[in-house]
């Protein structure tokens, strides 16, 4: 066995060890959202309960409500996922492609209010609302959710595009596409690997936002998955920690289910986007 099948052995066992420690806490929720309390306070480490306790997820549904909060998460999450899509993308061409003055300026401006937290925003935000009477409503959160991470899918979106080459954008006009078309039909689905990185990052982040929505939310209707987190506590003010992982189960699913359906492209985004020559 020469060298380098044995610097390969030792690389492969190396990744899994790695692996191993990356989804151990994931399976050790799974695990402990399945045990009794008695259970998971006497062999919380073991990754197969002794009694297999289904009703915590009942429970997580009927106790903490999260079928409804489930559904508040994701109708504003997509919602401001579509803006941020929409309306990156177009400005992400236009500071790509178009020649106009002060097109680096409005770029460096974008890049620059990613340094700012959003919580500092948030009271001036919820100022706002209230002037607006868009206070407690989704569209009260997906704007500000959308502004947020705006700026971030620009700076991704833009540097993919100028990595295109200009030549088949060239092609199409001279056979007569007009510019909208080639934005739809040519540069789009050459942005796949952008797109899908400003997905996965975009629907993470908002999707477990926490501080921002504790200040908009007053309304308990339009409470996140989250801020659900609060209800699983039992009249004695003890958690019910079988119930919270259960919930935090199902909170994880759907960044998983995300990531697995875009993770060909994520990669490749991560790999050429930023850096292709």
């Amino acid at each position: 066995m020469n060298k380098r099948k044995i610097g390969n052995i030792l690389i492969y066992i190396l990744v899994m060890i790695l692996s191993l420690f990356i989804i151990y806490p994931f399976l050790w929720l799974v695990a402990n959202s399945l045990k009794t309390p008695h259970d998971f306070a006497v062999n919380s480490l073991s990754l197969i309960p002794h009694t297999w306790v289904w009703s915590n997820y009942i429970n997580a549904f009927t106790v903490g409500n999260i079928g409804h909060d489930f559904i508040n998460s994701l109708i504003i999450t997509s919602g401001a996922l579509f803006i941020i899509l929409v309306f990156a993308y177009l400005a992400s061409y236009s500071l790509a492609r178009m020649h106009f003055p002060g097109r680096n300026a409005i770029l460096v401006v974008f890049v620059s209010t990613m340094i700012l937290p959003i919580q500092i925003l948030a009271l001036p935000i919820f100022k706002l609302e209230i002037m607006l009477h868009i206070s407690n409503t989704y569209l009260g959160m997906i704007l500000p959710y959308a502004a947020a991470f705006i700026s971030f899918s620009i700076f991704i979106l833009s540097t993919f595009i100028r990595k295109l080459p200009f030549d088949i954008e060239e092609a199409a006009f001279i056979d007569g596409a007009s510019r909208l078309r080639t934005v739809w039909s040519i540069v789009l689905p050459l942005t796949k690997p952008a797109f899908a990185t400003i997905i996965v990052f975009d629907f993470m982040s908002i999707w477990n936002e926490f501080n921002l929505a504790l200040i908009l939310l007053q309304n308990p209707d339009l409470k996140t998955l989250p801020l659900a987190m609060n209800n699983f506590t039992q009249s004695f003010g003890q958690t019910n920690y079988n119930q919270l992982f259960a919930a935090l189960t199902i909170i994880t699913i759907p960044v998983v289910v995300v990531y697995i359906i875009f993770q060909k492209q994520f990669i490749s985004g991560l790999t050429q986007g930023s850096v292709k020559e």
